[in-house]
């Protein structure tokens, strides 16, 4: 990041700003800058003295595949170069709420597109508005003219592979948007097993340096780590937006460490069950080494325990049992030992009878 203007806010909290003065903050993605942001964040310095802008991390970006399109560190310095922004904070949370808490801004200003509270489906919307005037502040919106990124990126940015085959396929654009609206209403009542293994992704974010003189390495300077469920939790995460109930079947001995991890799950997600056998099989853990750009200079693979799901005898009897109640099962398998063939065998068995296909 390459702005002094972009900070945390525990440096943001440690500067000694002049006592009196209205603090203004907003909150947003910011993917795709353009001239209605720019208005919107001349308009929200005009409340007050100092403009701090929030921007999403990129983890709780839910806009679509692809997005964002730039990472947070780029979307971050775009918004430190506009003249009315004073400072940018990278928000590793869904909401603002947290960074309202600390910073308790004078006014939190948000676009006219979020004046009708109720037209926020998230409704984050509420929570951030009980935290601004909790701590005393004021929720204000502005009237400036609004353009929507993702408008934008999905009217004149459309990938045309998936315009020639819509073309292809002689779709009617208007009739393959119902379509997929359709099918994702039905999707959401049907009862979903993942089964799989669970991965630890760990992300070290450095910044590179020269090589060293006397070897031919990569040296790293580094900069922060973030930790993340993968395999089948992942799946599941982003599976939970489209369906109401989720059971996950995996197994392992995990630390207590990992074992936190594993039950947020339970706290976040509340359409997510985790049916976790206890076993000798191996925890997966993956650390990828990125550069200032977000690109992997190299990844390091932790296995702990065997390379084998060898007592799976309670898990096939699990299989027996259940597995006919649901629609559909989604087998994952990221080739670390977890699935044998009388598992694959026994759960095609079990749900042949779906008109959903067993997925791998």
């Amino acid at each position: 990041m390459k702005s002094k203007k972009i900070i945390t806010i525990e440096n943001l909290k440690r500067k000694n700003h002049k006592k009196n003065i209205d603090i203004c903050l907003t909150h947003g993605v910011f993917d795709f800058l353009h001239v209605g942001h720019k208005r919107y964040l001349e308009k929200a310095k005009s409340y007050g003295d100092l403009l701090i802008v929030s921007i999403t991390t990129d983890k709780y970006v839910n806009k679509g595949p692809s997005r964002p399109i730039f990472n947070e560190y780029l979307r971050a310095e775009m918004i430190a170069s506009l003249e009315a922004v004073d400072y940018v904070i990278l928000n590793d949370a869904e909401t603002a709420v947290n960074i309202i808490n600390q910073i308790k801004p004078n006014f939190y200003v948000k676009g006219k597109d979020y004046k009708n509270l109720k037209g926020d489906l998230t409704k984050n919307i509420y929570k951030e508005k009980n935290a601004v005037e909790k701590n005393g502040g004021k929720i204000v919106f502005t009237e400036e003219i609004q353009f929507s990124s993702s408008s934008i990126i999905n009217n004149f940015y459309k990938p045309e592979a998936i315009l020639n085959e819509i073309k292809r396929l002689k779709f009617d654009p208007k009739y393959f948007s119902e379509m997929c609206l359709t099918s994702l209403k039905e999707i959401s009542s049907l009862k979903v097993a993942i089964v799989g293994e669970i991965i630890f992704d760990e992300y070290i974010f450095s910044k590179e340096m020269d090589k060293p003189s006397k070897e031919n390495i990569h040296a790293v300077n580094f900069k922060k780590k973030e930790n993340y469920l993968g395999g089948v939790l992942a799946i599941a995460k982003n599976l939970s937006q489209f369906s109401k109930k989720i059971d996950i079947y995996s197994s392992g001995s995990f630390n207590l460490v990992e074992k936190k991890l594993i039950q947020s799950i339970k706290s976040n997600f509340k359409n997510i069950s985790l049916n976790l056998e206890k076993s000798d099989f191996q925890t997966i853990k993956k650390t990828r080494i990125l550069n200032e750009e977000n690109k992997k200079i190299f990844e390091i693979y932790y296995k702990n325990g065997s390379n084998k799901y060898s007592k799976n005898k309670n898990f096939l009897k699990t299989i027996e049992r259940k597995f006919d109640k649901y629609d559909v099962v989604m087998i994952c398998d990221f080739g670390h030992g977890f699935f044998c063939k009388k598992v694959y065998e026994k759960i095609i068995k079990k749900i042949k009878k779906s008109k959903y296909k067993c997925s791998d």
